[in-house]
């Protein structure tokens, strides 16, 4: 099912792309990249472009996004960590690699990008996300950290890539302008 279908969505209305954003942050922006690219490829279906109408994907939200995540496995193997949610432990082993470059994938619909980078990020080089993202509408701002603790910030710019603003009492309870 693409993503249209599974939110009860008219997969054949192009409207439908413009109701799903994608955000992700670190490994979540690295999934978000891939499940776009994969939305993307069931949209133009094995022949290419199958639609009746033009389709252009699901906007996403990048946020300090994991870029070439399996060139890591080797720095982590044998570390343990936990679902923050669920509490599920799991063991990094040497069988992440294949599964993480299966993964990989290329941005595929820059003008409906946008990536937050921080320049002091201390867990990903900036520099690796920029130049993967080049095209894409990125923000780039200097120090920060990976957890991009400034991200209330943003918010507007956030829900303006997905054609929306903050309320004005939202905005206003965390102190940012609304547009």
């Amino acid at each position: 099912l693409t993503l249209c279908e599974r939110l009860a969505l008219d997969p054949a209305d192009p409207a439908c792309d413009d109701a799903i954003m994608v955000i992700g942050s670190s490994m979540g922006g690295f999934l978000a990249t891939w499940l776009v690219a994969r939305e993307a490829a069931r949209l133009e279906g094995p022949a290419g472009p199958s639609q009746s109408v033009w389709r252009q994907g699901p906007r996403s939200v990048l946020i300090n996004p994991a870029v070439r995540p399996a060139r890591l496995v080797s720095e982590w193997l044998g570390s343990v960590h936990a679902n923050p949610y669920t509490g599920v432990t799991f063991t990094v082993t040497e069988d992440f690699g294949p599964g993480l470059l299966a993964l990989e994938a290329e941005p595929v619909t820059a003008q409906r990008t946008l990536v937050l980078l921080a320049t002091a990020d201390e867990t990903l080089d900036v520099n690796d996300a920029a130049g993967l993202y080049q095209g894409s509408r990125l923000i780039i701002t200097p120090g920060g950290d990976h957890g991009f603790a400034q991200l209330a910030e943003y918010l507007p710019a956030i829900m303006a890539h997905g054609g929306h603003r903050l309320a004005p009492a939202t905005a206003a309870a965390m102190h940012v302008a609304p547009d």
